[in-house]
Formats: C-alpha cells, sequence, structure tokens
C-alpha cells in the first residue's frame, strides 16, 4: 500500500465489492442512453425504410434473448416503455445503490479517504448492501 499503510480488511473488501456495482451501472447507462438512438420509435420517424427491413429480419440468437426480429429488439428499447429499457432503468438503480453503500456517493468520491472509500466499512454495511439485490 502507499506510504507503508496497511488497509483493515473489511475497508479493502468495500473497496474491492464497490468495483462491479460501478461496472455494472455504467454498462446499464449506456443501455438507456445509447439504447434509445436505435428503438423502435426513433428509427420509425427517422429511417422508416429501416424499420420495414427490421420487421423482416430474424434476430440472431433469438433462443437466447427471446426477440424474435430486429424491430423486436428495436421496440424492447423504446424508453419508459420497452422491456429491455425498463430492465435496463431497474439494474441501473440497484447497482448505484449498492455503490452508494459502499463508497459513500455515485460515482465518483468527492474526496480522498483512508481506504478509498467514504464510508465506515462494518459488517452491517455489508449486510444491507446484499439486500438491495
Amino acid at each position: 500500500m502507499a506510504f507503508g499503510v496497511r488497509l483493515r480488511i473489511l475497508a479493502s473488501g468495500s473497496s474491492t465489492w464497490a468495483k462491479p456495482p460501478s461496472i455494472c451501472s455504467t454498462t446499464t447507462s449506456q443501455d438507456n442512453l445509447v439504447g434509445v438512438d436505435f428503438c423502435e420509435q426513433m428509427v420509425k420517424e427517422t429511417n422508416p425504410s429501416v424499420w420495414s427491413k427490421a420487421q423482416n429480419t430474424a434476430a440472431p440468437h433469438a433462443e437466447q434473448h427471446g426477440y424474435r426480429t430486429i424491430a423486436d429488439i428495436m421496440t424492447a428499447l423504446n424508453p419508459f416503455t420497452g422491456a429491455f429499457y425498463l430492465e435496463a432503468l431497474q439494474m441501473s438503480r440497484m447497482t448505484r445503490e449498492m455503490f452508494c453503500l459502499m463508497e459513500g456517493r455515485h460515482v465518483h468520491p468527492s474526496t480522498l479517504y483512508p481506504g478509498g472509500v467514504g464510508t465506515v466499512p462494518t459488517v452491517q454495511l455489508f449486510t444491507d448492501t446484499s439486500f438491495v439485490s
């Protein structure tokens, strides 16, 4: 560790445990922010020919994700109504809550802390975080 400082095991654990929610939160917010560019509403209005082609194009790996056509995927990306959009929004909220519990605030803590976290790492903190999901 820097300057010979050794972290307590819970401080090290909370810093490490906060990384996956941070990464997942970034990913899901991208799903909500970028997916809108490819949603049914946007494509129908700006490129109707692309929308008609999407309606007739089978989606690869449909048996895995459940969307039969590309148009089905685009419909699921519709903001505030699409199934995929709503699921990504819920996941983003859950991971941000976890991150806030572990780090003190989302996404970048405002100051530097010994151990790198803005909360006191306790067993109760880890228990609370496990109930978020």
